[in-house]
């Protein structure tokens, strides 16, 4: 009797640490992505304001800052820095978190390619929306960020086709450029900091 008992408290006390770490997970994940998203989507607001009441020029110079300061913004995150109080890196919040970084520059490049097609300098073709193609091109660039993660065939299992084909010309140099960010920044990052967790510190991981 003793034992069964002392079994069903060690399942217990299993399954409560199980609960609490994807709680701190799922919390982790979805913490830093909606922070972030905001960074995103004050851009594009800004973006907006500055084209409709100044030029596209302006617009288009807040954008590069944007981009030069994110990018360097990403540069200094470093394992030490996501710790937690414990020590330890969650898996959720590093998830979270590149999720977070990448569509940041999903709205910087979908902002800078809008600018760039409002003053001829880029080619596009929307089908969608044509009198309002930044929500288009924001969906493309979701579109080919998810394409970079070939193991989970995203677009692949929603039947999504990408609404803007940004491949040639100076779109394509652009979208090279984003693929670029993603895969050796945000991409290095995420692993850098999930090879951080596994390591640890003193051997708390």
């Amino acid at each position: 009797m003793a034992s069964e008992t002392n079994l069903l408290i060690g399942v217990a006390h299993g399954l409560r640490k199980v609960a609490h770490n994807a709680l701190e997970n799922v919390v982790g994940f979805f913490l830093p992505l909606s922070a972030l998203l905001l960074i995103g989507v004050g851009i594009r607001w800004v973006a907006d304001q500055l084209d409709r009441h100044t030029t596209p020029v302006v617009a288009l110079a807040f954008v590069g800052v944007c981009a030069l300061v994110w990018l360097g913004l990403l540069a200094i995150v470093t394992p030490s820095a996501v710790r937690g109080p414990d020590g330890r890196i969650r898996s959720g919040f590093v998830f979270g978190f590149a999720t977070a970084a990448a569509m940041v520059w999903v709205y910087i490049f979908a902002v800078l390619s809008y600018l760039l097609l409002k003053l001829g300098a880029v080619t596009v073709v929307v089908t969608a929306h044509p009198d309002a193609p930044l929500s288009d091109l924001l969906d493309a660039y979701l579109w080919y960020f998810l394409d970079l993660i070939p193991v989970l065939k995203v677009n692949e299992a929603l039947g999504w086709p990408v609404d803007v084909n940004l491949n040639g010309g100076l779109a394509g140099v652009i979208l090279l450029l984003f693929r670029v960010v993603i895969v050796f920044q945000v991409f290095a990052l995420a692993k850098r900091l999930l090879q951080a967790r596994k390591e640890g510190i003193d051997g708390v991981r």
